[in-house]
């Protein structure tokens, strides 16, 4: 390597080292967000804590048995957060059962005003007794502290959403054999809440008021201490989970955990839904490069039950327009968005508040693009800014893994050609450029000193 290019990345290494170092400074002030799991249960994660460069994860409230706090080290790169080496937190660790078995925990999210998204992997799994059994869920949260007022959330929203059967107790772990209570259900649609905080599923026109029979659900301040700036979800005086408030007035997100261990819950099962005010929602999804994760998961041969391997499959999309190309199938092929497909009408049949338009016809619900990417997989797409999507992947074939909420995260791909671009074009003549002043400053530093000498000579 030549003087001039350790020069050169020496230099550049210093201004890397830098601007980290930068970037974590300014990051200091501990940040705490709260929010659902997509596989169950809430978290709470906090940003450079309990040291700056650190990040904290602590389950709130977890229907599979995970307690705790555990504290990882994070890196950043073009605004992804990528949390590794997990240990226990001392002030409030987890069950040594969780505790020895952090190696693998890792969690990428990226943030976005008040909120915060990604996913984690790796989690050991209470519920299963099997030491292998992880689990891999998708993570949506907000930093509001303060609760809202139940008039100011007023509207209608689309959601997606996901649950599983309700979960057996830690003390009622399940073997090996099963490994998970229920294939994970995923649906979408409308809701409504009214300025008093009452929510109904809906459907375009019929949002004014509760269809017949369909449940109604009851917001109230959660606990305050506890979980600051979240509402309690009740039905018929039954919990049913919780939710969380972030955005703006007139664009608000919501993000519900649902508990439906008593019949209170809002889908039935445990899991999540993510909601947007439907009139934000932007009329075409955001064209560009995306990077999507959701949990990988398999099948029992023997039950037909679905587990979790506590893994994320990525993927990575390019949308224009109308058309979305996934970069990760084996061969791949354009496909159009379809906002004119309705929801998932299998699903439909097990959900009672899923009020899906037919098959072809165009729904009143505001804001789902589809994609169908061969006549077995689909997936649904809910943006919720412009640097962030949450999505469903649904197959059709009865008994298959794919059915997953997944978060979907822009890509910075214009500055990346563009460093890719002057990388492999302007290296020569960088070099070039650097080798002829490097000549030019030796030769202007040698009469320099040829000058200087006898004058210091004299001195002396």
């Amino acid at each position: 390597m030549t003087l001039v290019r350790k020069l050169a990345l020496g230099v550049l290494s210093v201004a890397t080292t830098a601007s980290a170092a930068m970037a974590q400074t300014g990051a200091a002030t501990p940040t705490t967000y709260r929010g659902p799991l997509s596989f169950g249960g809430t978290v709470a994660i906090t940003v450079d804590a309990p040291s700056a460069g650190k990040v904290q994860v602590r389950f709130d409230d977890s229907p599979l048995g995970l307690q705790g706090t555990i504290v990882g080290s994070y890196t950043v790169r073009h605004g992804e957060y990528t949390v590794r080496k997990f240990s226990a937190d001392t002030a409030e660790p987890p069950p040594e059962a969780l505790a020895t078995r952090l190696r693998g925990v890792g969690l990428r999210f990226t943030r976005q005003d008040e909120r915060l998204s990604g996913g984690i992997s790796g989690l050991p799994n209470p519920a299963v007794t099997a030491r292998n059994a992880r689990l891999a869920g998708v993570v949506h949260a907000s930093a509001a502290t303060t609760l809202p007022a139940l008039a100011s959330i007023a509207g209608v929203y689309t959601y997606v959403r996901q649950q599983s059967a309700p979960a057996p107790s830690v003390s009622q772990s399940m073997t090996a054999a099963e490994p998970q209570p229920a294939k994970p259900g995923i649906d979408s649609g409308q809701f409504r809440v009214d300025r008093a905080g009452t929510m109904w599923p809906c459907q375009g026109a019929d949002c004014l008021s509760p269809a017949n029979g369909a449940p109604v659900h009851k917001l109230e301040p959660a606990d305050q201490t506890r979980w600051p700036g979240a509402f309690a979800i009740t039905t018929d005086g039954k919990p049913g989970g919780r939710l969380y408030v972030a955005g703006q007035p007139g664009d608000h997100i919501l993000y519900v955990a649902h508990r439906d261990d008593g019949g209170g819950g809002i889908g039935g099962g445990i899991g999540s839904a993510v909601m947007r005010t439907a009139a934000q929602v932007p009329s075409a999804v955001p064209s560009g490069r995306w990077r999507c994760q959701h949990p990988t998961t398999r099948v029992d041969a023997q039950t037909g039950i679905h587990a979790y391997r506590g893994t994320l499959q990525t993927e990575t999309l390019e949308m224009s327009g109308p058309s979305v190309r996934n970069r990760n199938l084996q061969r791949p092929v354009v496909w159009r968005l379809d906002p004119s497909r309705g929801a998932m009408g299998r699903e439909s049949a097990r959900n009672p508040e899923r009020q899906s338009a037919p098959e072809g016809t165009a729904p009143e619900a505001q804001g789902l693009y589809w994609v169908s990417w061969t006549p077995q997989r689909h997936q649904a797409f809910l943006p919720l800014d412009a640097n962030t999507m949450t999505y469903l992947l649904q197959s059709t074939v009865p008994a298959s893994p794919l059915d997953q909420m997944g978060v979907c995260h822009r890509q910075q791909v214009a500055a990346t050609r563009a460093r890719r671009t002057n990388a492999k074009t302007g290296r020569k003549a960088s070099m070039k450029a650097d080798m002829k002043t490097a000549i030019s400053a030796a030769a202007t530093g040698t009469k320099w000193a040829s000058r200087q000498t006898p004058a210091q000579g004299k001195t002396q």
